[in-house]
């Protein structure tokens, strides 16, 4: 799939680390999806996750993600001439808020207005991460992974 010019390899610009926060996976699903690969739920496979311990990680793994959304959907539009990503920021998030928020002030949720707002604000640096991210990856260049020649194709997908 990687080898698939369609799918690529992950944007480095997306990755941990960066400034644009995270997306470098949800990219490649995208672009797997969109190049007609089947994507499958396998139940025995596990992908471990490092739960926050203290209120500081925890704000900022929200602030990242919500970086990083926004960096991704303005990959897809800027990349793969993809509109929704503008429409999921421009409508789609605004609604989702205010509705989360008149949620939690109704007493219907547990969520803390202030992630929300902490969301707004990672959602609203994305633009500039992004641009940072891109403007790193071409100054240092990308990451040059050897080839694996001697991994069969449909083993390397």
């Amino acid at each position: 799939m990687f080898r698939d010019p369609r799918v690529g390899l992950m944007d480095e610009a997306l990755g941990p680390g960066m400034p644009s926060g995270v997306g470098e996976d949800t990219l490649v699903f995208y672009r797997a999806l969109k190049a007609g690969y089947t994507l499958i739920y396998q139940p025995d496979v596990y992908v471990w996750h490092t739960h926050r311990r203290d209120h500081a990680a925890l704000r900022k793994q929200i602030y990242d993600y919500s970086k990083g959304h926004i960096s991704y959907q303005l990959t897809t539009w800027l990349r793969d001439g993809d509109r929704r990503g503008l429409f999921r920021i421009l409508v789609e998030l605004p609604r989702s808020y205010i509705r989360r928020i008149i949620q939690r002030l109704r007493g219907r949720s547990d969520y803390p207005v202030s992630y929300i707002l902490l969301e707004i604000r990672g959602n609203l640096a994305g633009p500039w991460g992004l641009w940072r991210s891109r403007q790193r990856v071409q100054r240092e260049g990308r990451s040059n992974f050897p080839e694996n020649r001697d991994v069969p194709a449909e083993k390397a997908e």
